[in-house]
């Protein structure tokens, strides 16, 4: 396959990209791609002059599916010459596996490490790994355990924006969720997580202080008719000095199909239950997908 796009960014900020590529079908539910782009990007100046930015991209990626595992792994290299020098090496990699008919497996490991030859201080380095499981008895549909542990390490350039930006952390987090379905109508689930995190603000150089949180809620639904149901949440966070938050949360959610459900929903807090977020933007309006495996 080959595909060019023209790209059009913020401001000035104008190029092209070739991507070029082939995907291969190997037995037994085993995949293959290999992938190479070259882009050229461009911006104009306070000279009114263009300043140039070619990019060189290689990506291979192998993937496996079958009723027992889905398996996915990539590995990508770009090379950025011209206005920014840069080499930045990026892997995905992604695991889920069905033990019997009750208990599934996950896991992830993703990185991402990028070296500025311009300016050392806009080297990043992005680690978020994770394993945990989901136990949901084949004979009986009344209860469900959850389980995760993360290691998340993010260590951005002074070039990023947006959200988390602003500072560096390094954090494991471990998380457990229980659900109970009481009766047709009425379902309980109780969540806690605990975050062991150091985190360094931008403007404070190497200083790493100690963020560590507990997360803990509790949650009430009430199915309708219809398939469309009604939550209502109770949750807290408490973190190493801090101080502590609370407040609640309410949603609606509709059953798209057996598997799918979406909602709607308010919080009333301004923190987030995933404790890799570390700042507080989340008050308001959400969105929830939720899918069954």
């Amino acid at each position: 396959f080959n595909e060019v796009q023209s790209l059009r960014g913020a401001g000035n900020e104008r190029g092209t990209s070739n991507t070029t590529g082939f995907d291969y079908l190997l037995d037994d539910g085993w995949s293959t791609n290999i992938t190479y782009q070259q882009s050229h990007l461009k911006q104009r100046n306070h000279h009114e002059q263009d300043d140039r930015t070619n990019r060189n991209a290689v990506s291979a990626s192998i993937n496996k599916t079958n009723e027992i595992i889905e398996y996915s792994s990539k590995l990508e290299y770009r090379k950025d010459s011209g206005l920014d020098r840069r080499r930045q090496w990026l892997t995905t990699n992604r695991l889920a596996y069905k033990l019997d008919d009750s208990l599934r497996l996950q896991g992830k490991f993703n990185y991402s490490q990028s070296y500025d030859y311009v300016n050392a201080e806009q080297d990043a380095k992005f680690i978020d790994s994770a394993i945990g499981f989901a136990y949901r008895p084949w004979d009986n549909n009344q209860w469900a355990l959850f389980g995760r542990y993360n290691y998340f390490f993010d260590e951005s350039s002074n070039g990023q924006v947006g959200y988390g930006t602003a500072y560096d952390q390094k954090s494991h987090i471990f998380s457990m969720e229980g659900v109970y379905k009481h009766s047709a109508k009425w379902e309980y689930a109780v969540k806690t997580a605990y975050r062991k995190s150091e985190t360094k603000f931008g403007a404070l150089g190497n200083i790493w202080f100690d963020s560590s949180a507990l997360f803990a809620a509790t949650q009430i639904r009430y199915d309708l008719i219809n398939k469309w149901h009604v939550l209502g949440e109770y949750r807290m966070l408490d973190v190493k000095d801090g101080g502590t938050k609370s407040g609640v949360l309410f949603g609606v959610d509709y059953d798209i199909t057996q598997n799918f459900r979406i909602g709607v929903g308010y919080n009333f807090t301004d923190f987030s239950d995933d404790l890799t977020q570390q700042d507080y933007r989340y008050k308001g309006f959400y969105l929830n997908f939720v899918g069954y495996f």
